[in-house]
């Protein structure tokens, strides 16, 4: 082959590379500049391997320098961009290569956590704040994903592409890191961190997108192409929506409905096996101490003087009174005066006296009033009720936000934390932290 031949070649894979083979308008070749800036090369899968590495060290080993090492060395994510680049031009050709190579940069970035934290999770347990903070979004981190996307692309405009790879690697480690997180929640079992470390970092790709794509118009690169539009509505409405869950500005109701979904979604692929619940059901039942009874004892006299044996009648009553005559034969000289003779007759009108055995009292059993906590978590997280005041402690159940749970004990500091013992609805006893609750309930004095 001789070197016409060669470059004839090499000039052809140029041109499949990019978004347009033959590019026809002033603003296809500007989009084709662009496009060739995106292409990534082996040393970037490389990084990517290396950079998941790292994290998984990172965590494993709760280095927060490592962290920034790992950023530091995730490459210029040029299939990134490519994405956002090829909605606003119109190019389903480009948008497919574009995240299949994005994919790719992932998927090594994965491997190489996974490996890491498989080496290293015998001996070493993470701090759990590292899950808690990539497992949400987190507002300050928003805008920086965001501010980082708008310099990439004004930087990829302008040719400069060495000066980005300090705000892709602030771009990218958000959309990245997540995974190390998912890595780590799989292959320890707390598979509770799956779905939130997976579903933040697709929120941040898509604010970047969204940000990306929006720029991409605002520099003129973008196509009034019906397809163009409509691609780039697909891609900024979604990212539009993950900005406001970032920045928690949805309305109550649709986040409400959302963490319900996410809640069923861990439920039906297995992450979890409870049912959030977020207003306890209290029965107050009065129960007497005692039951009063009325016995009553009734005393029939005759009248008059009497010369023949008296009778006295003697009764006990409890609630309805029952007579029981008792009789008693005592012989009695009449005087001269008198000029009666008393004879009991069934006339005879008994006096009535009643005699309570007992006075009836009420006593009240006072329970004491229970407190509870709501709980509360920046990010609609939830928090986990663990067996023992310790962040090494089994999980008994998952919480989510605003649910509600009852406090039975005192604080116990452990483990830099303040820990509380709370019962949950279904009647589980557990600690957590006290900085995830607010109180419901006040104390009784």
């Amino acid at each position: 082959m001789n070197t016409s031949e060669y470059e004839s070649e090499a000039r052809k894979r140029y041109k499949k590379r990019g978004l347009y083979e033959e590019p026809q308008t002033q603003l296809q070749i500007y989009q084709n500049e662009l496009s060739h800036k995106l292409i990534p090369s082996m040393g970037d899968y490389l990084l990517a391997l290396i950079a998941g590495l790292c994290a998984g060290a990172a965590l494993m080993l709760n280095a927060d320098a490592l962290w920034i090492f790992a950023a530091a060395l995730i490459p210029f994510c040029g299939p990134f961009l490519g994405i956002s680049l090829s909605c606003t031009a119109g190019s389903l050709r480009f948008l497919i290569k574009s995240l299949g190579k994005f994919l790719l940069a992932m998927l090594l970035f994965l491997i190489g956590s996974f490996l890491m934290i498989l080496i290293l999770r015998g001996n070493h347990i993470p701090n759990e704040a590292v899950p808690e903070f990539f497992s949400h979004c987190n507002l300050y981190a928003v805008l920086a994903s965001a501010v980082s996307a708008v310099v990439c692309v004004m930087q990829l405009k302008r040719g400069n592409t060495t000066a980005l790879g300090a705000f892709s690697s602030v771009m990218m480690g958000f959309v990245m890191a997540p995974l190390t997180i998912a890595a780590w929640a799989l292959l320890s079992g707390n598979r509770h961190w799956m779905l939130p470390s997976l579903a933040t970092g697709f929120l941040y790709a898509l604010i970047d997108l969204m940000t990306a794509a929006v720029v991409f118009f605002l520099i003129r690169a973008g196509s009034p192409t019906v397809l163009a539009v409509v691609m780039s509505l697909i891609l900024v409405i979604p990212g539009f929506w993950a900005a406001a869950a970032g920045l928690d500005i949805l309305p109550s109701s649709v986040r409400e409905k959302f963490v319900q979904k996410q809640a069923e979604l861990q439920q039906n692929i297995g992450l979890v096996t409870f049912t959030p619940t977020a207003t306890p059901t209290a029965t107050a039942t009065n129960t007497p101490t005692m039951t009063p009874t009325n016995t009553a004892i009734f005393t029939q006299t005759p009248t008059g003087t009497p010369v023949t044996p008296s009778a006295t009648a003697t009764s006990t009553a409890t609630g309805t009174p029952t007579m029981t005559p008792t009789a008693t034969n005592t012989p009695v000289t009449p005087t001269p005066t008198q000029t009666f003779t008393a004879t009991l007759t069934p006339s005879i009108t008994p006096t009535r006296t009643l005699i309570p055995t007992m006075t009836p009292t009420k006593t009240k059993v006072m329970t004491p009033t229970p407190i509870y906590g709501i709980v509360s978590v920046k990010g609609d997280t939830g928090v986990l009720v663990r067996k023992t005041p310790a962040l090494e402690s089994d999980v008994i159940k998952g919480i989510y936000n605003n649910a509600v749970l009852e406090i039975t004990g005192q604080t116990v500091y452990a483990d830099g934390y303040n820990w509380i013992s709370v019962r949950t609805n279904e009647g589980y006893d557990g600690w957590v932290t006290v900085e995830v609750l607010k109180t419901a309930t006040p104390s009784p004095d």
